[in-house]
């Protein structure tokens, strides 16, 4: 149950982190070195967009550490990904809960 977070962790995302300063402090208080994402996100993103919550003084703990990060990686790969994710109906969703998209009609 325990994963071993050390000096040399770092986390591969999809999409730059949120504005939420949760996620920021997590993951400074769990040790994570350095944060990889594919592409940016110029309405929510917390890590370089809006705010800087990856940089060491953004949030008022001493626990907060800050860790660098690295955007672009695959970058048009993670924008495709996301595009075909969202393009997509979810057909698990209840029924009242649907968006359903043009051209998809009720099974």
């Amino acid at each position: 149950c325990c994963i071993d977070i050390n000096s040399s962790t770092f986390i591969i995302r999809l999409l730059k982190l949120c504005v939420t300063s949760q996620c920021a402090a997590a993951l400074s208080l769990v040790g994570i070195n350095r944060v990889f994402f594919g592409c940016r996100n110029d309405r929510f993103g917390g890590c370089g967009s809006l705010l800087n919550l990856h940089e060491p003084n953004a949030l008022p703990s001493d626990k907060h550490l800050g860790y660098p990060i690295h955007g672009g990686v695959l970058e048009e790969d993670a924008i495709r990904l996301l595009r075909s994710f969202y393009d997509r109906e979810n057909f698990h969703a209840p029924d009242h809960k649907r968006k359903r998209k043009e051209g998809n009609l009720t099974p």
